[in-house]
This record gives structure tokens, C-alpha cells and sequence, in this order.
């Protein structure tokens, strides 16, 4: 598995997706072929610049075996951090 620097991702919830795809040795491209979507879609999701559908939030939990989706996680850029 390729090297992964998550300092760089903050504990909010949107950034959770990313280390839980990470922890179950998911890559980004195994993940977009699992819910049917690009890879683009999958980094733009992960990363805040693209909210995901209802039905895509509901495989993305399926697919990190989540149960049912905390919608928080899935917040978009506008997200602020607290200081």
C-alpha cells in the first residue's frame, strides 16, 4: 500500500471517510468501483468540493460497512473549522 500523511486531514467528520476507507486498505479507485462513480468523484466527495447524492451516501455506507450514513459526514466546503 502507497504512503498516506493523514495529519494533513483534521478530524472532522467529512475527513472520517477518508481514514476509514484508509484503515480498511480501501484505494479511491476500489472505492468509485464499488459505488459506480469516478475516482474524481470519490477524492471531490472525500475532500468537501462535492456533496454526494442520497442513494450514493447510502453505498458509500454499504461499502465501508458503516450501517447508516451519518449525513455529517458527508458535509461539503463550507464546513468551518473551530478555532
Amino acid at each position: 500500500m502507497g504512503y498516506h500523511n493523514l495529519d494533513r486531514y483534521p478530524r472532522l467528520p467529512r475527513y472520517n471517510l477518508i481514514h476509514m476507507r484508509i484503515d480498511q486498505g480501501i484505494t479511491q479507485g476500489e472505492l468509485a468501483k464499488m459505488l459506480g462513480v469516478t475516482r474524481y468523484m470519490v477524492t471531490a466527495c472525500e475532500i468537501g468540493l462535492r456533496d454526494p447524492s442520497l442513494e450514493l451516501m447510502f453505498k458509500w455506507a454499504k461499502a465501508l460497512k458503516m450501517g447508516d450514513p451519518p449525513l455529517s459526514m458527508f458535509k461539503a466546503a463550507d464546513e468551518k473549522i473551530a478555532a
